[in-house]
């Protein structure tokens, strides 16, 4: 199988192929890439941003002077062009954390910045596995340069924790290679899963009440995330499994996630509403 990546890097907020310099045309925007990868793509094609696009052009600079006036250009064109994940560059936090968080969650594009966190969350995923079919799959890994704490204003860094970019890497590379499959553990909590003695033991303690159903639950949880967290790269709690135990199933839920971020790894939390069967 070919896999084909079509990457763009540094384009620093240019939509047009206009130079503000001379008027004249320039070859560069993102108008330019849309009929390039209309052209090269396929469904083994993957298009990837690797970051530095949020600032550098005058049509980005009264953009954010005039926030809340307009939709934000480069994330209206990476939609039409169908990114489908996206890196972060130094650049991209020179108007703070929360234009660039408002960026990311306005783009239909996976974000690979691992190296990164805001108030002890990745900004991005630590990786991600992209299937291509049963067959074919590869590992992405996005970093950006730790010398970002150096460059950039303090202001916009506050709650940043950013990890060396070789030393991220090194590790992560190692932990897909030691899980070697992209295994998802779903922590559904049903009392007909859980063993009698864990049962027993919490109805002992709280009687038969709710704070016996989270305490069981969370026993149960931090069982299986012992039995598996070094086999695994991910686990997927459903949240509605825990709200029908009301707040004590809703402490459960926040300590089962705190303890697998513990153990090393990555959280997907099911929030979708209206429904409460098992995935």
């Amino acid at each position: 199988m070919n896999i084909r990546l079509v990457a763009t890097s540094d384009v620093h907020g240019y939509v047009m192929p206009y130079s503000y310099a001379d008027n004249g045309e320039a070859n560069h925007g993102l108008v330019r890439l849309k009929s390039t990868v209309s052209a090269l793509r396929n469904e083994n094609t993957l298009v990837i941003d690797n970051g530095d696009i949020l600032q550098g052009s005058p049509l980005l600079t009264y953009y954010y002077a005039h926030q809340g006036e307009y939709d934000n250009p480069i994330k209206v064109c990476m939609n039409d062009i169908g990114y489908d994940y996206v890196n972060v560059g130094n650049h991209d936090f020179n108007y703070g954390y929360e234009n660039l968080r408002a960026y990311l969650d306005g783009i239909n594009a996976g974000c690979l910045l691992g190296n990164v966190k805001y108030k002890g969350e990745y900004i991005g995923n630590e990786y991600v596995i992209h299937e291509f079919d049963k067959d074919n799959r590869i590992a992405l890994i996005g970093v950006v340069t730790h010398y970002l704490v150096n460059w950039e204003k303090p202001d916009n860094l506050v709650d940043i924790e950013i990890e060396r970019a070789f030393d991220f890497v090194k590790k992560t590379v190692e932990k897909i290679k030691k899980t070697k499959a992209p295994v998802v553990v779903g922590l559904d909590p049903m009392f007909s899963y859980i063993p009698e003695w864990i049962l027993k033991d919490a109805i002992s303690k709280y009687g038969e009440t709710m704070e016996a159903a989270g305490e069981a639950i969370w026993v149960y949880n931090k069982g299986i995330v012992d039995a598996v967290y070094d086999l695994i790269p991910a686990v997927k709690p459903q949240i509605a499994m825990y709200e029908q135990f009301g707040i004590p199933g809703l402490v459960a839920f926040q300590k089962t996630v705190n303890y697998c971020k513990e153990k090393g790894l990555v959280v997907i939390g099911d929030v979708k509403r209206g429904d409460i069967g098992s995935t």
